[in-house]
């Protein structure tokens, strides 16, 4: 169901601006897959408002590092936790939009956000240590 859903969220939601989010959300789910959520919402049309999605699973380091590859050429930055910070930049904004709970969010000590700039921030959130893969929309 995962990809007849991608596309309905693309296409239904976004129209002519499909690709872009077709390029934001994995074509297929990878054969290592455990914890799958795959979360849209809609929104009323105004300029404050996003229809967003939220696709989270665990996977495998293999997998982590494709989608590492990938992400990492189409985003405007990685961000990772500086040694001077306690944490990942705009990893709390990224983790409430993703409706990651405060329990869940320990697991990501060492993880690597990688941010697409906008009105609405995207990304992904990578953590090999967890296995733990979000993609926001």
């Amino acid at each position: 169901m995962y990809s007849i859903k991608r596309l309905d969220y693309a296409h239904g939601v976004y129209g002519k601006n499909a690709e872009y989010y077709k390029n934001l959300l994995p074509e297929r789910l990878p054969d290592e897959c455990e914890d799958y959520s795959f979360i849209t919402r809609g929104c009323m049309i105004a300029q404050d408002y996003h229809a967003s999605s939220c696709l989270s699973f665990r996977t495998d380091e293999r997998t982590i590092d494709s989608y590492a590859k990938y992400y990492g050429g189409i985003c405007d930055e990685r961000r990772v936790k500086d040694e001077s910070e306690n944490e990942i930049k705009g990893i709390d904004w990224f983790c409430d939009n993703a409706r990651i709970d405060e329990s869940k969010r320990d697991e990501f000590e060492n993880a690597e956000l990688y941010w697409i700039n906008g009105n609405f921030p995207n990304g992904a959130l990578l953590d090999k240590d967890s296995g733990y893969v979000v993609i926001l929309t």
